[in-house]
């Protein structure tokens, strides 16, 4: 059966985390694998313990040792930890490892290693197909846990008919989803990958970088929770504004969200409008996505999110 390792760069809250910790080791992850960009973060010493959970801090030794520095992009450390996470998830006896972020959760159905068991023998990488989580309050405090609406991507006939009904203010800068539209990539650990541009590989056979060229995967969503708070909203822009992370290969959508953010940081009313304006739905506007297949509904078993118990007794959920 197929051992699945997920690799992630993480820099967030502590409950969030073990959440997402939680929920990818009972649906199946064999291997949680998390880079912290923050070495002092909590959930490092609350993680202790956890079966199949290896914790890397990004502190000073770690930084000198991979050749990256704490002004580098946040693309940059990505790419560097997806190169040293695919590493150790086949030290540790993983076929398959997913770069995905701490807002992403794996969903599958069916199950998630029987769904890369379906996988054919000759794919070295597939892509995870996206779906993007429809906040339904401005303060959730658990949206892991309550959102159960989300946008599927878009594009030709259904996007023009989603305008004219009535959807039109679901769009922004022209986009539909506010972050990727296409998905991550899953990637065998014994592909020949030469190197990676953003997330996305480039195998030894031809040295070009595959991102549209993935098929995508049978069985298996990406649920993408992309600023499911206000909270999350203004800390996402701010570390942008401020330099924290500082990403440097937004899409064109992402920088003019990035820019009327910028225009209007530090006017609470005005960021709390943004947000609304980009991610919540109306009733109409959920109506008419709807009847186009444009929202599709997903509610996860609430013990997915329950912490395993540490073999040493400490309990590892967070106060």
């Amino acid at each position: 059966m197929s051992k699945v390792a997920t690799v992630t760069t993480l820099r967030g809250p502590l409950r969030p985390t073990l959440e997402f910790v939680a929920y990818h080791r009972n649906v199946g992850v064999a291997e949680v694998i998390i880079f912290f960009d923050d070495p002092t973060d909590p959930a490092i010493e609350a993680l202790r313990g956890w079966p199949g959970v290896t914790t890397v801090p990004m502190d000073a030794a770690y930084r000198a040792a991979v050749g990256i520095t704490s002004t580098d992009s946040l693309e940059a450390r990505q790419q560097t930890n997806t190169t040293r996470g695919r590493v150790m998830a086949r030290e540790l006896g993983c076929t398959w490892t997913v770069h995905i972020d701490s807002d992403e959760l794996l969903h599958a159905p069916g199950g998630l290693p029987g769904a890369f068991d379906a996988v054919p023998p000759s794919r070295q990488a597939v892509r995870v197909p996206v779906i993007e989580a429809v906040p339904a309050r401005v303060d959730d405090a658990d949206p892991f846990r309550t959102v159960d609406t989300f946008r599927v991507p878009v594009a030709g006939a259904r996007r023009r008919l989603a305008e004219v009904l009535g959807g039109g203010d679901a769009f922004f800068a022209g986009k539909y989803l506010r972050a990727h539209a296409l998905g991550k990539p899953a990637i065998r650990t014994d592909a020949e990958v030469v190197r990676f541009v953003g997330q996305f590989p480039a195998f030894a056979a031809t040295g070009k970088r595959l991102k549209k060229g993935l098929p995508p995967m049978a069985g298996v969503r990406l649920m993408h929770h992309d600023a499911s708070n206000l909270a999350v909203f203004i800390r996402k822009w701010g570390w942008r504004l401020d330099g924290t992370a500082n990403a440097q290969l937004m899409a064109g959508s992402r920088q003019a969200q990035y820019e009327a953010f910028a225009a209007v940081a530090g006017d609470d009313a005005a960021v709390e409008r943004l947000y609304r304006r980009l991610y919540m739905l109306g009733r109409r506007e959920r109506i008419v996505l709807r009847a186009l297949g444009l929202l599709t509904t997903v509610r996860l078993d609430q013990r997915l999110f329950d912490p395993p118990d540490p073999p040493d007794g400490r309990d590892g959920r967070p106060t």
